[in-house]
């Protein structure tokens, strides 16, 4: 029998992660949060409640990219789960420093010519008026969002503890650059930090994700679910 999409719960080697359905009033913050919003759609065949725009009209949504060297092909997939386990330690440190507001760290990867670009990106946006006080700097604030610069920073901060407390190897930073998902290739719906819940984007659960232990081994036990893909409008 086949595994459902959708379960409530997966069990890691450091306890049980529950899957937490979504509720309306989650659904109305992150709308509010996100550039474009979000839409319900009708899409059972993949897993989807919702769709995340990332395209209304002639405008797309913007992200801030990592910059990475190029990596060969063979050598893609370890990155790209490197950073993924990354990204999942690094989230439960975000929490703690206490940002309000939505915030999206993910994985991207995109073929260039004989080699990839795979790395992490990020969008997001402060609660309004939350933050002003102490934000230390809002140099991509204009192209993605009130506050974002101020969360992007604490989380990269942390991302690089994580690479060394893990022993898990952190993509030298070539720049920061700001780019449509055009410009970003494949991009993974993961997950996004609203306030102090973690969001679980993800249309498929696999229980042998490594991600799960690293997110139970940093003190989450639960998540929100809300399985979404990318549309444009």
């Amino acid at each position: 029998m086949a595994e459902p999409l959708h379960p409530s719960q997966v069990v890691t080697p450091q306890g049980v992660l529950h899957f937490e359905p979504w509720t309306h009033s989650i659904i109305s913050r992150l709308h509010n949060l996100l550039p474009f919003g979000l839409r319900r759609i009708n899409a059972a065949q993949i897993g989807a409640d919702f769709g995340i725009v990332m395209k209304w009209g002639e405008d797309r949504l913007q992200f801030v990219k990592q910059q990475p060297p190029e990596v060969s092909i063979d050598d893609a997939r370890t990155v790209y789960l490197a950073n993924s386990l990354l990204i999942a330690s690094t989230i439960p440190a975000f929490l703690v420093r206490g940002h309000e507001g939505c915030f999206w760290p993910f994985n991207y990867i995109r073929q260039k010519a004989e080699r990839i670009e795979t790395g992490i990106a990020y969008a997001g946006m402060e609660r309004v008026g939350y933050g002003d006080d102490y934000t230390r700097t809002r140099a991509f604030d204009a192209a993605i969002g009130d506050g974002f610069t101020d969360m992007m920073e604490t989380f990269i901060e942390e991302l690089k503890l994580q690479s060394r407390q893990m022993g898990i190897t952190l993509q030298d930073c070539i720049g920061l650059d700001v780019r449509d998902q055009q410009h970003l290739g494949s991009i993974a719906f993961d997950f996004m930090i609203l306030d102090r819940e973690v969001i679980c984007l993800k249309t498929c659960i696999r229980e042998d994700d490594p991600v799960w232990t690293v997110l139970r081994a940093n003190g989450i036990d639960s998540v929100i679910h809300l399985p979404s893909v990318p549309i444009e409008i």
